[in-house]
C-alpha cells in the first residue's frame, strides 16, 4: 500500500470552540450571581465537559490516522505516548500535589470547607484511577481540585486505549472496523457505565 507522507495541519477554529468550552466549565465552577446574565451559561458547564472529550476524541484520532499514514502504516507508541505523557502529566501531578497541601493551606489561614465526600485514595489519585473510586463511592472526593480530576483521567484512559487500538488493528481487518463502530456509536452508554 502506498502512503502519502502528510503535514499535521492545526485546526484554528477549533481554538475558539475549546476557549467557549473552557468558558462554560469555568463559569459552572464560579460562584455567579443568580441575578447575572452569566448565571444562565453557569448551568451548561456538562456541554463544554462533552465538547472537550468529543474535541479530544477527534484530534487524538486525527494524530494517530497521520502517524499511520507518516510511518507506512504503523503507529509510533513510543512517540505518541511520550507526547501524551508530557502534555499531561506534569499538570496533572502539579494539581495532585497542590490538592494534598490544600487542607494544610486552607487551615494555616483559618478558611473554612467542605469535607463532605470520601476521602481519596492517593494511589489511585497517582495512578489516574480515581475517577473508578468515584463511581463506586457514588460520591466526589472530599478534596478539592481532586473533586475534577475524573476528566483527566479519562483522558488518560482513552489516550492508551485509542493508541493501543490504532496500534494493534490493521486498517482494513474487518474485526477493527467493527471495534471502530462499536466505540463510536456507543460511546455515550460506556461513559454512562
Amino acid at each position: 500500500m502506498n502512503f502519502i507522507k502528510t503535514d499535521r495541519v492545526h485546526f484554528h477554529t477549533l481554538d475558539s470552540l475549546r476557549f467557549l468550552s473552557f468558558l462554560l466549565v469555568f463559569l459552572r465552577h464560579s460562584p455567579v450571581p443568580a441575578d447575572s446574565f452569566l448565571h444562565y451559561f453557569s448551568k451548561e458547564g456538562g456541554i463544554g465537559v462533552s465538547f472537550f472529550f468529543v474535541l479530544s476524541g477527534f484530534l487524538i484520532t486525527y494524530i494517530l490516522i497521520l502517524e499511520k499514514i507518516n510511518n507506512q502504516g504503523k503507529v509510533p507508541l513510543k512517540k505518541f505516548f511520550k507526547r501524551r505523557i508530557l502534555r499531561i502529566w506534569p499538570l496533572y501531578y502539579a494539581m495532585i500535589l497542590f490538592a494534598m497541601c490544600t487542607p494544610f493551606i486552607l487551615n494555616f489561614f483559618n478558611i473554612s470547607y467542605s469535607n463532605e465526600g470520601y476521602q481519596p485514595n492517593w494511589f489511585f489519585t497517582l495512578t489516574f484511577l480515581e475517577n473508578y473510586v468515584g463511581m463506586f463511592e457514588k460520591q466526589l472526593p472530599n478534596v478539592s481540585p481532586i473533586t475534577v480530576i475524573w476528566s483527566l483521567c479519562i483522558e488518560e484512559h482513552f489516550y492508551i486505549f485509542w493508541g493501543l487500538a490504532f496500534y494493534f488493528f490493521k486498517e482494513h481487518s474487518e474485526t477493527s472496523y467493527w471495534l471502530y463502530y462499536f466505540f463510536i456509536f456507543n460511546a455515550d452508554h460506556l461513559r454512562k457505565i
